[in-house]
């Protein structure tokens, strides 16, 4: 009778606790918000005093697991991997701001003295180590996606057929929202014609091929459900299989890259293609396997402008006078490069 008089706080704080919310929440408001009253409670009465300690510590735990298997619950549900890229990126904001939550809520429990984390809690023990997983699988799912869907935003801006070396320009800021400065903008319209021809020629088959051959490797990533929830090695080998897919569009691009540079007839058409196609140097083996022409484009712009320089030089001394000449020579000194 003592005993069950000493844990009747104890009762009566475990039937008021609200934890259906957290188990049962449809959307992430809604777990959020039952995370919050969940809390709110707590402050509101306390832990009793025979709940204290490694005890008090270990339940917090236990919730924290409930709310992190819960969030990736509704992960899984929403098929995050299948949603547009605004509406995966919501997503995970969502779950990330309710973790964060969580985590100021419990850290002000401690600094207030009422949760306390032992010296001889395990790393896998521990609310922070149980949020810390999820958050980096979160971070890992964000950048492959991001990467993913750059790639495929480029490859069909640049190999459509509509497009022209003012893709180099542009492509970039459409992935931010940002617009290319103007001088970009000239640069790439100066180009246009050489890119074009350069570029042209069953681009809108490539590009066919290339975003089919994109979409079938994501299917091998996006088809499994349970992509927030599998271990680490799963993961790992079903990023294996879809970069052994993506090398297949490396090769192809390499390929078409190799022959538009193989046709250009001189050192303005290589710069030509190497604007348009300058959005796909993103990827290491493309950026690499174009060297060699590199150094070509650099000769003919540094041939460019020593004929420049030339004629220029040419045009002052036709005038006559020295004088002239230092005038010219200050105009020229005062314009921007």
């Amino acid at each position: 009778q003592q005993l069950q008089q000493q844990c009747q706080p104890l009762f009566k704080f475990m039937r008021g606790v609200p934890l259906d919310d957290v188990l049962t929440a449809a959307s992430f408001g809604a777990l959020q918000a039952a995370t919050a009253a969940f809390f709110a409670f707590v402050n509101e009465h306390g832990v009793p005093l025979i709940y204290q300690g490694a005890q008090i510590t270990a339940f917090f735990n236990a919730v924290a697991r409930d709310v992190s298997a819960r969030a990736q619950a509704l992960l899984r549900e929403q098929r995050i991997m299948l949603m547009p890229l605004r509406a995966f990126a919501a997503a995970v904001e969502q779950c990330r701001a309710l973790l964060a939550d969580f985590a100021r809520a419990r850290d002000r429990l401690v600094a207030k003295k009422v949760l306390t984390i032992p010296r001889d809690a395990t790393a896998e023990d521990t609310s922070a180590a149980v949020f810390a997983r999820l958050s980096r699988r979160l971070d890992v799912l964000a950048h492959f996606r991001q990467l993913h869907d750059e790639l495929r935003r480029v490859v069909k801006a640049v190999l459509s057929p509509q497009a022209s070396s003012t893709t180099a320009a542009t492509v970039a800021a459409e992935g931010t929202g940002e617009e290319g400065d103007g001088q970009q903008q000239a640069q790439a319209q100066a180009a246009q014609t050489e890119g074009q021809e350069a570029g042209g020629g069953g681009g809108g088959a490539l590009a066919k091929s290339m975003l089919e051959e994109i979409d079938s490797a994501y299917e091998q990533v996006s088809k499994h459900e349970d992509v927030v929830l599998m271990a680490d090695e799963e993961w790992e080998a079903l990023l294996a299989a879809y970069e052994k897919r993506m090398a297949r569009v490396d090769d192809a691009l390499i390929a078409n890259l190799r022959t538009m540079l193989g046709r250009a007839r001189d050192g303005e058409a290589l710069f030509a293609v190497f604007m348009r196609y300058n959005a796909l140097f993103c990827r290491p083996r493309i950026k690499s396997a174009v060297q060699e022409y590199q150094s070509q484009v650099m000769e003919c712009v540094k041939a460019n402008m020593d004929s420049l320089q030339a004629r220029y030089r040419a045009s002052l001394l036709e005038q006559g006078s020295a004088a002239n000449v230092i005038r010219s020579l200050q105009v020229y000194r005062s314009l921007t490069p």
